[in-house]
């Protein structure tokens, strides 16, 4: 797929409204299930899981002789497959020599990674592939559009009527109805059939057991009734113990569909026996082709090796705000999704997974949904990187990547500024040149600085003293410097002694477009002035969720060192900060109660990774503010990605923030409350309501005054 014409893919998606609110029905739905089962999944288990798939991994090379001395041992067929030729040659040589005519698939995302398919047709073969959704992107002539929902994108109307238009049989648009029909369809192929090809979702090497995971019953009848079956398996699911494979087969049915089992879990140790049409058995040959295809190199690899913790769950899927508008075959190649970017890196080259890549939009909710923490995003962010290292960063990302110089010389006369912006000539020049819509309205800049406006000094840590270092970001430094000046006066009120380091942006969108060097030097310097200052004992704030996402969870990262992990583990997003010095009876509560004031609260993507007890919603309800809690997941800005012109950034920005600009517009509340300068310019820009931070709300009712 190198060379796709992506503006012309996105365009003709986002045109294609049936498959935009399926896809939005869809993914919202899974993933309320999936939240719901997964209620009860702590950090430690995170980290349990993690340790696991971490430890099969590192033990990966003595786990694959086990597993064939195992295989073997139970008469069983094991082949190393060192790349996707090589696996697809094994099972065509196989199908040959054993006379093979018609081969039944279950559902693998594996063989289609290899395209098995298509080498095996083309071989002769009939492949019939008899999972319901993959049978129907089949005759549809399409690919998987999920990883484990495979026909997603299509709607019962249009499944019923391409049955009709590929098969002659008019059924009604009834989901019960055409699985009747396809159950019916397959049944002979089944009896029929010579060879049956699965994927797998774990081996376990101790006993030299296959495990497949399914809700239909098609995976069983593949692999027992062909005399044959193929079992094709990538390296990574190999575990050593059935300890290990018990606690991921615990979490795969949650975070994956939302029960607390799938409805079958096969357990093949052998090839076992084949009924034979005239009665009596027949021995089966089982062959496991463990394909390597890229893994063994990722796993060397620092920042891709994380893929390879993967569990196939497609629980980012469901949160992931680029998919949920364009669907896997645009925001996808043959592996699709957020945690497709780097599957496809892996297997299919950089220039397949840059092709599709400029679509994330670094939200984390991939992150913060996975039941692993695979930190998705800096992969997503590396692949960008080293395709820009190799080819060329684009202009645009390049100049939105240092957004925070453009704001710097805009802040140089910013009364001129402001007007020169809201000209349609300079709309027209930073569309034409930077490459910024031209319908984005930017923001105004203060007359100073937030460092001009602020009175604060440095002053050593005294024993009983509370200090704190208070980190703006760009928009509270240059633009919001009321919210600067309010979480001053916020934490000053509360015994603090603030101080304002000397700092840059947090890098967030040298990040998102992946020009780590910027980012890295962005972080350099702002670990290294705010160790001076969390070296003496302060803790660092800030009223920007992403500058903390930033210091948590990239500059460690990117940087590795000491001084940037004190920093990560000393940084807290106010609200946050706040909430524990409630808890700890520390704060002070004589503030303002509001009457009849009616407001929406919208979590931003970065705080969710950052609390998982919604801080700013507990000081709402202190606050008398009657708020609804909205969750529509990410309101699509993504920071400067969401101002990008066209269908680069901005109308799939627009398309993504429909149903939450649809439930703020409709409401009759006074105002909507979020913590992140961009999700404002988002919501304000297309539902035209007043959006407050919560730190004005507070720093408004420590002075007894009427809201803003």
């Amino acid at each position: 797929m190198k060379g796709r014409n992506l503006i012309a893919e996105v365009s003709e998606a986002l045109k294609n409204r049936n498959q935009i609110e399926n896809l939005r029905t869809s993914m919202l739905c899974m993933r309320d299930k999936r939240d719901a089962a997964m209620a009860g999944y702590t950090e430690r288990d995170v980290a349990e899981l993690r340790s696991i798939r971490q430890s099969s991994l590192s033990s990966l090379n003595e786990n694959i002789k086990i597993l064939k001395e195992r295989l073997e041992k139970n008469g069983c067929n094991f082949y190393f497959a060192k790349t996707a030729k090589d696996a697809c040659e094994y099972v065509a040589s196989l199908a040959r020599s054993k006379a093979v005519k018609r081969i039944v698939k279950a559902k693998s995302m594996t063989t289609e990674e290899i395209e098995l398919n298509k080498w095996l047709i083309a071989e002769g073969f009939e492949v019939i592939e008899t999972d319901l959704g993959e049978w129907l992107v089949q005759i549809a002539g399409q690919r998987p559009s999920h990883l484990t929902a495979p026909a997603i994108h299509l709607s019962r109307y249009e499944i019923s009527k391409l049955i009709e238009e590929k098969i002659g049989v008019k059924l009604p648009a009834d989901p019960k109805e055409v699985t009747k029909f396809v159950r019916s369809f397959l049944r002979e192929k089944f009896l029929t059939a010579d060879m049956g090809i699965t994927g797998g979702n774990i081996l376990v090497a101790e006993t030299g057991s296959l495990v497949i995971v399914t809700n239909e019953g098609n995976g069983r009848l593949v692999t027992s009734l062909p005399r044959i079956h193929v079992a094709i398996v990538g390296v990574e699911k190999l575990v050593r113990t059935w300890n290990d494979a018990v606690r991921i087969l615990d979490v795969l049915p949650k975070s994956a569909t939302g029960q607390k089992m799938a409805t079958y879990i096969t357990i093949l140790n052998s090839g076992s026996e084949t009924p034979l049409p005239n009665d009596g058995l027949a021995k089966r040959e089982f062959h496991l082709v463990l394909l390597d295809n890229g893994r063994l190199n990722a796993l060397q690899d620092k920042v891709m090796s994380e893929a390879l913790k993967c569990i196939r769950c497609s629980a980012c899927f469901n949160v992931c705000p680029t998919y949920s508008v364009l669907g896997g075959h645009v925001f996808g190649y043959i592996y699709s999704g957020p945690i497709g970017i780097p599957w496809t890196y892996i297997s299919h080259g950089l220039e397949n997974a840059a092709s599709f890549a400029s679509l994330c939009i670094s939200c984390g909710l991939c992150r913060e949904t996975c039941p692993i923490n695979i930190d998705t995003p800096t992969m997503v962010s590396e692949i960008k990187h080293r395709y820009g290292a190799r080819n060329g960063y684009r202009w645009v990302d390049r100049r939105l990547a240092g957004y925070e110089d453009l704001i710097k010389l805009a802040s140089i006369a910013p009364d001129m500024s402001n007007f020169l912006l809201d000209t349609g000539t300079m709309k027209w020049i930073l569309e034409k040149f930077i490459g910024i819509d031209r319908r984005v309205s930017l923001p105004k800049f203060s007359k100073k600085s937030l460092r001009e406006l602020l009175d604060v000094a440095f002053a050593s840590r005294t024993e009983g003293e509370r200090k704190v270092a208070y980190f703006a970001d760009s928009m509270a430094y240059y633009i919001n410097t009321d919210v600067g000046l309010a979480a001053v006066n916020v934490l000053r009120k509360n015994g603090f002694e603030v101080t304002m380091p000397p700092q840059r942006g947090s890098g967030m969108p040298s990040f998102l477009y992946g020009l780590l060097d910027s980012t890295k030097n962005v972080a350099e310097y702002n670990v290294k002035h705010l160790y001076e200052y969390v070296s003496r004992g302060y803790d660092v704030v800030s009223t920007e969720p992403t500058a903390i996402y930033c210091f948590r969870f990239v500059y460690p990262k990117l940087l590795g060192t000491k001084e940037a992990q004190e920093v990560a583990e000393k940084s807290y997003e106010l609200f946050g900060y706040l909430l524990r010095m409630l808890e700890n009876n520390k704060l002070d509560l004589s503030f303002k109660r509001y009457k009849d004031v009616k407001a929406i609260y919208y979590l931003p993507c970065h705080s969710r990774h950052l609390s998982k007890d919604k801080p700013v919603l507990k000081f709402l309800e202190m606050l008398g503010i009657e708020t609804e809690f909205i969750d529509y997941g990410c309101c699509g800005m993504g920071g400067t990605w969401g101002m990008k012109r066209g269908y680069e950034g901005y109308e799939i920005s627009k398309v993504i923030a429909e149903p939450l600009v649809s439930a703020i517009s409709e409401s009759d509340v006074d105002f909507v409350v979020t913590e992140c300068s961009l999700c404002k310019i988002q919501i304000e820009r297309f539902t035209g309501k007043k959006v407050i931070h919560p730190i004005l709300l507070l720093d408004k009712a420590y002075k007894g005054l009427p809201v803003p």
